[in-house]
């Protein structure tokens, strides 16, 4: 099923598409929040701080493969507003070949290094054996996640988000299902909840697939040298983007552990939590982006520029009305997955300090998928150096004066200085 953004009303396009992939990171996000539920009550704050020490890692390791799957995607979204089908299955095929093969090779080098990427991270020595234990069992779905990523972002570029949506949310259904019957009815610890994702990862990995190749046949095996050139510059561009971001935040997540479990424990709920809130605007990014790659393609520039309006229309109001809800339940949220009064205070503060400013996360979503849908990765590369490189210098430097506290403030910092680049660039960057 194919959806053309190039016609139609613009908000109600726009919004339509966004709602399926809302939807679904909705319901992944409430995976990950059982999650912490699950290790937090039933296995404790040491359990909950390895489990919230491996989520960033991996979330650095899958943002290289949705970077390059997202740039990619963005490809096939201009070929689609061109209507020009046998480039963009060429191009879809040859980046399948390409990414898939990265894929192994990470996976494989994941395996063999996970002693030494524990220690890059400062894992302390307290839980060290556990976050290994639970890791070694997550890497091998590394493969898994790569092929529902790419099947799942090139659907979305053709304007279908509804499939991966049915698949992930059986998958979540799966993975909670499994997360209670693992850990609390056959006790197998935090091994229990890595095989639990495991499970559902291969499943939404395999549905994807086939749907894609069997059933709606939009893919077909074959490679084409004359458009690797195109898919590294965009695929590079945009995982370059993704893994400045989240290297980054396992930066930070490094910095934190030398804080020792508790604050590890507040920073690991207060993450899940801060990123369950502002992941509509990120979804509402994601759309917008599809929305402006497929009009760019088809020429459409003053869509684009009425597209632009009628998103800042959008994010404005909801990340404020967000951050009013996020700020005044912070520690009714916090209390939600840990009864431990310290983790509670340091992961309130984490939320206020991070809560307020979420109009600034918000704009920059939209930057990202405006920039990476016209092929211009470079300035999304830009503006997450600018917003990255701000938090981890304040928090490297002053951290050792001020805290961890600092941490915390760092990243509306980096936001909102990122956020003001990006619309000088954006006054200056016309497509066409």
């Amino acid at each position: 099923m194919k959806h053309d953004l190039t016609q139609g009303n613009i908000l109600r396009s726009i919004i339509l598409f966004t709602l399926p992939l809302l939807i679904g990171n909705l319901m992944q996000q409430a995976y990950n929040l059982v999650d912490t539920y699950v290790v937090g009550m039933a296995l404790g704050s040491n359990a909950l701080a390895s489990v919230g020490s491996c989520y960033t890692l991996m979330t650095f390791l899958i943002s290289i493969l949705t970077g390059l799957c997202m740039g990619s995607s963005a490809l096939v979204s201009i070929y689609f507003g061109k209507k020009d089908w046998n480039v963009l299955h060429q191009r879809m095929s040859t980046s399948f070949i390409c990414i898939g093969f990265f894929s192994i090779v990470l996976q494989i080098f994941c395996i063999l290094n996970i002693d030494f990427l524990l220690n890059l991270l400062h894992t302390p020595s307290s839980i060290f054996m556990m976050t290994k234990e639970y890791l070694s069992i997550l890497f091998y779905g590394i493969f898994f996640l790569f092929l529902f990523n790419f099947f799942a972002y090139m659907t979305r570029s053709l304007g279908n988000s509804m499939i991966s949506l049915i698949f992930l949310s059986i998958s979540t259904l799966i993975n909670i299902i499994c997360d209670f019957l693992f850990v609390f009815n056959f006790h197998m610890g935090i091994q229990g909840t890595a095989y639990a994702t495991l499970l559902a990862q291969f499943f939404s990995a395999l549905c994807m697939t086939i749907y894609c190749i069997k059933i709606e046949k939009i893919f077909s095996f074959s490679f084409q040298f004359n458009g690797i050139k195109e898919i590294v510059s965009n695929s590079l561009g945009a995982c370059i983007q993704q893994s400045i971001m989240n290297f980054g935040i396992l930066l930070i997540q490094s910095l934190v552990n030398t804080f020792g479990p508790i604050v590890m424990a507040a920073f690991t709920i207060g993450v899940k939590i801060d990123t369950l809130a502002y992941m509509p605007l990120q979804e509402f990014g994601n759309a917008f982006s599809t929305f402006t790659g497929q009009n760019y393609g088809a020429c459409q520039y003053k869509r684009m520029e009425e597209g632009k309006k009628k998103a800042l229309q959008m994010i404005i109001p909801f990340s404020l009305l967000t951050s009013l809800c996020i700020v005044f339940f912070s520690e009714c949220l916090i209390h939600i997955f840990s009864n431990d009064l310290e983790v509670i205070s340091i992961g309130s503060e984490y939320l206020k300090m991070e809560g307020n400013f979420y109009i600034g996360i918000g704009l920059l979503f939209f930057l990202y998928g405006y920039f990476r849908a016209i092929k211009k990765p470079s300035v999304s590369i830009l503006l997450t150096i600018i917003s990255l490189g701000l938090r981890v210098v304040i928090s490297y430097c002053l951290s050792p004066v001020f805290g961890y506290t600092i941490i915390w403030l760092s990243i509306p910092i980096g936001w909102i200085t990122a956020d003001l680049a990006g619309f000088l660039l954006l006054k200056q960057l016309k497509p066409g």
